[in-house]
């Protein structure tokens, strides 16, 4: 079933690519991006002595449904900030995440806390469309790319003022993603294969990785106990979205994950 999902929205992922190339002036977006100014997003993220929170903005994933499709994503991203994240996540798939660049626009412009726009990276062409839209960073997901193209994206990336969330589930994607020079990397506790979610994944990996990468434990992280948990496994940085999408008051269960000790 993952597998099926995931080829799907390769496919259409690539139509869009390809559409997008089609339908635009690169030229004129390659100096748009080259202006882009981005926040610091592995920066707001570094430093072992707190925990930091990416929030994320997901109206939808594959595994759930719909999630909430009425909040704004200013509005959301408003109520994250004040609730003490350290950056913002915004999904921009539009299949099966019912996201949109325009999602991630209007988040950024709403908040000074850095937003990674977090998609299916499968081409340059996307790197400069996020850069043209003032992303600060964005997701490349292991399992979808090849080493080159690792490689290649972290450098155009950083090229355009943006930090590379690199997303790993196991041994052998740590070992690829250090290979293409990353230095932010997201450990999945969710299998990509067949979704079920383990929070001792973000443990164990993060044991593997030196001090230079900043890490960040992605999935199953849903509660203020889970952040204990893995805090006093010495974990800091996290990205929450379901729950916090769900959530009445946001900027309220935020300052308690945050205040775990």
């Amino acid at each position: 079933m993952a597998n099926d999902f995931l080829e799907k929205i390769l496919k259409l992922t690539r139509a869009e690519v390809a559409q997008g190339l089609a339908d635009n002036d690169l030229d004129a977006m390659k100096k748009m991006a080259a202006e882009n100014v981005g926040r610091g997003f592995r920066s707001a993220l570094s430093g072992t002595d707190k925990i930091n929170i990416i929030s994320e903005y997901k109206k939808a994933s594959p595994s759930k449904g719909d999630i909430r499709l009425d909040l704004d994503p200013a509005d959301q991203g408003r109520a994250y900030q004040a609730g003490g994240a350290a950056a913002m996540s915004v999904l921009t798939e539009k299949n099966y995440f019912k996201g949109s660049l325009s999602d991630m626009k209007a988040a950024r412009q709403a908040i000074d806390i850095p937003v990674i726009r977090k998609d299916f990276t499968i081409s340059e062409y996307q790197i400069i469309e996020a850069a043209a839209a003032g992303c600060d960073a964005i997701l490349l997901i292991t399992r979808i790319l090849d080493d080159e193209q690792m490689k290649g994206y972290i450098s155009l990336a950083r090229e355009y003022n943006m930090d590379a969330l690199v997303e790993i589930f196991d041994e052998a994607d740590l070992e690829r993603a250090i290979k293409a020079g990353a230095d932010l990397i997201g450990i999945n506790n969710r299998d990509l294969v067949t979704f079920a979610v383990d929070n001792e994944n973000s443990v164990r990996l993060s044991r593997q990785i030196g001090p230079e990468c900043v890490v960040v434990a992605a999935s199953g992280v849903n509660s203020v106990e889970d952040i204990q948990k893995a805090v006093s496994n010495g974990l800091n940085n996290f990205l929450v979205g379901e729950t916090l999408m769900r959530c009445d008051d946001p900027t309220g269960y935020l300052m308690q994950m945050l205040a775990v000790k």
